[in-house]
């Protein structure tokens, strides 16, 4: 069957008009039936069911979702909706009005992670095999970290214990750094599990480090940060917004300005870190530098920073003989 056109009102909306109030659900006993009943009426009733079906999963996202209901969420799984509007911008995409199997999706996933919790929580008193348990799991391993943080002090302690020795274990690696920033909070800790931790949850790891550590041990942490790539450029924005930066890591990225791999992101963090003194530096090594790359990152650097420069970037601007070794591009974006 094509896909149908409606006017873009919003699933809500669509809800309220075609089935007016909402109705209270039978027991979770007839949801199977209901749901399956629902299923073959979208075949001649698109807009009604669909709305009916959404409106089932938005009352068991509001009310959280029992494991009882995971029988008829799995029917919407892989459901393809009927209903759509064109996309964005009168794209010739369609959005689905109903977006039924996502939800149902994102329901599960939090059956998922429940259940996972359970046993986490279940397992708290003995944190060796908690941590087994964890590495196991490949699905919803954030539930033993809400299961941690649900436990005592006492209990979380005994895992920090356990999961220092552990931290070559990304999964163990992640829990632990969780549990570094809570209670006592533990900067060793945190820099052993950002080696091998998931990227995501050390990113927002890099944006509390100041806040629960202090300015000077946030600083040890952003240095542990850059060993890794996808983790270097927010590490190095967040130490050059550091009241504690020491001109020793300044120095360090005007070395790595020449670096194909590295110059980017220290040029950026420059630029964050920027005062006076440090554009007259700049300004002063990009006249000398023979190197085109060095001398494209110290510009940008300069034509980055938020701060006003005074004469530093400018006179670079008015000298024509500097202009001149500059090529067409970068002449255009710094003189720009």
């Amino acid at each position: 069957m094509s896909a149908m056109r409606i006017p873009a009102l919003s699933a809500v909306l669509i809800a309220a008009l075609v089935l007016g109030a909402p109705t209270s659900f039978a027991s979770s006993d007839d949801a199977l039936a209901q749901v399956a009943a629902l299923l073959v009426k979208t075949a001649s009733e698109p807009e009604k069911a669909e709305a009916a079906l959404m409106q089932r999963l938005d009352a068991a996202r509001q009310s959280a979702p029992d494991q009882s209901d995971r029988v008829w969420l799995e029917l919407l799984v892989g459901y393809q909706s009927k209903v759509h509007v064109s996309g964005d911008h009168g794209s010739e995409d369609l959005d689905a009005v109903f977006p039924i199997g996502n939800a149902a999706l994102g329901l599960i996933n939090r059956l998922d992670r429940d259940l996972v919790r359970r046993r986490g929580v279940a397992l708290i008193d003995q944190p060796q095999r908690f941590l087994d348990a964890l590495s196991a799991t490949s699905l919803q391993a954030e539930g033993f970290t809400s299961a941690a943080l649900e436990g005592s002090a006492e209990q979380r302690k005994a895992l920090r214990r356990a999961a220092a020795d552990r931290l070559d274990e990304a999964a163990v690696a992640t829990l632990a750094g969780e549990l570094a920033l809570v209670d006592r909070p533990d900067a060793a800790l945190l820099r052993g599990a950002l080696a091998h931790a998931d990227s995501v949850a050390a990113l927002h790891w890099l944006r509390r480090a100041e806040g629960v550590l202090g300015s000077k041990a946030a600083l040890s942490v952003y240095a542990a940060a850059e060993s890794r790539s996808e983790l270097r450029s927010a590490a190095q924005l967040h130490a050059a917004g550091n009241a504690d930066l020491e001109q020793a890591q300044r120095e360090r990225w005007l070395r790595e300005l020449a670096d194909p791999r590295l110059g980017g992101s220290a040029a950026m963090a420059l630029a964050m870190a920027m005062d006076g003194e440090l554009a007259a530096q700049l300004a002063a090594k990009a006249r000398i530098s023979a190197d085109p790359l060095e001398r494209k990152r110290l510009l940008l650097a300069l034509s980055q920073s938020k701060m006003k420069l005074g004469g530093a970037a400018s006179a670079l601007r008015a000298d024509a003989e500097f202009l001149a070794k500059l090529d067409e591009e970068t002449r255009a974006w710094f003189v720009n």
